[in-house]
This record gives structure tokens, C-alpha cells and sequence, in this order.
């Protein structure tokens, strides 16, 4: 440690605070200019190492899509379960509405999509679910997950990743 360091460190000590019962002799200090964190498990020893590397650097803070996606589907299901009401436990065990529910709202339906031309029903089973517990559980998943990606990867590219992989699971 120079001894401009040094310095630094004792006028740091000197009006120091601690910082939880926990820590009852651990002081941190870290010097600005060269980056080092000390840290001194009592006041006259002062041990010296690098700060860890605990920044992690993504693409945008926040996932947008996936946040948006999961108040879409919230607002569905809730939608579906006004106007199609809820079926009871032993017909819809996800405490949901009733199974032709989602066949109204858009499920994927191969006779619908084939003879009629419904194409639209290979993507909109990504916003249906069958009850709270399923959204409840998907949308979790979705939104640390989902998010965490969509922050690494940026959101075109998610959005990307998000729609061929509900295409995919349609076909």
C-alpha cells in the first residue's frame, strides 16, 4: 500500500461507520483511483485484494416484452374467466374456466387451422392458459427467465426466440 493509500485509509477510519452488528469488526474501504478494496477484519490490520467481479453487463435493464407479455396473458385469463365463467375443481383442476374456453379464445385446433384457415391459432395458445395455477407458474418462469434473457439478448432477438418457439410447439 503507498503511503498516499495509507492516507486515505486512516482518514476513512477515523470517520468511519459501521455497517451491521454482524460485521462488528470489518471495515471496507476501497481506493477510487486504483480500483483496490481492503477490507480489515480489525482496525491496525489492513488486508489488501482485488474487488470481485460482481457487474454483470446485459443489453437493456429491464425486459419489456416479457413483462408485457405476462400482463397480456394475465388480463386474458381473466377475461376468459369473466365471460366464460369458472369450472369447477373436478372439470378444470387448474381453477380456470371450461375446457371449450380456449377453443373459443384460440387454441390450437387442427381441424380450425387446416379446413377452415385459421392460421392465426398456431400463435395464440403462447397468451391461453387453463387456469390461475398454470399462468401463475408460467408466468414465474416467464418473467425471471424470460426477462433475464430478453436483457442479455436484447428484445428483437427475444421476441424472435419467443415467437418460433410458440410456432414450433403449435406445429
Amino acid at each position: 500500500m503507498t503511503k498516499e493509500q495509507e492516507n486515505r485509509y486512516r482518514r476513512w477510519k477515523n470517520g468511519r461507520e459501521r455497517h451491521s452488528e454482524e460485521e462488528d469488526d470489518a471495515y471496507h474501504f476501497q481506493d477510487d483511483e486504483s480500483g483496490i478494496y481492503y477490507e480489515s477484519q480489525t482496525e491496525d490490520t489492513v488486508q489488501q485484494r482485488k474487488k470481485p467481479d460482481d457487474v454483470y453487463v446485459v443489453r437493456q435493464s429491464w425486459g419489456y416484452c416479457s413483462i408485457l407479455f405476462s400482463i397480456v396473458q394475465i388480463v386474458i385469463l381473466v377475461a376468459m374467466m369473466i365471460q366464460c365463467q369458472v369450472a369447477p375443481m373436478t372439470i378444470n383442476p387448474m381453477v380456470g374456466p371450461y375446457p371449450d374456453a380456449l377453443n373459443y379464445w384460440g387454441a390450437k385446433n387442427a381441424v380450425l387451422i387446416i379446413e377452415d384457415g385459421e392460421t392465426w391459432r398456431l400463435l395464440s395458445p403462447i397468451l391461453l392458459h387453463a387456469g390461475v395455477i398454470h399462468l401463475f407458474f408460467n408466468v414465474s418462469v416467464q418473467l425471471e427467465t424470460g426477462a433475464f434473457f430478453e436483457r442479455e439478448w436484447g428484445s428483437f432477438t427475444w421476441l424472435t426466440v419467443y415467437l418460433i418457439s410458440g410456432l414450433g410447439s403449435s406445429i
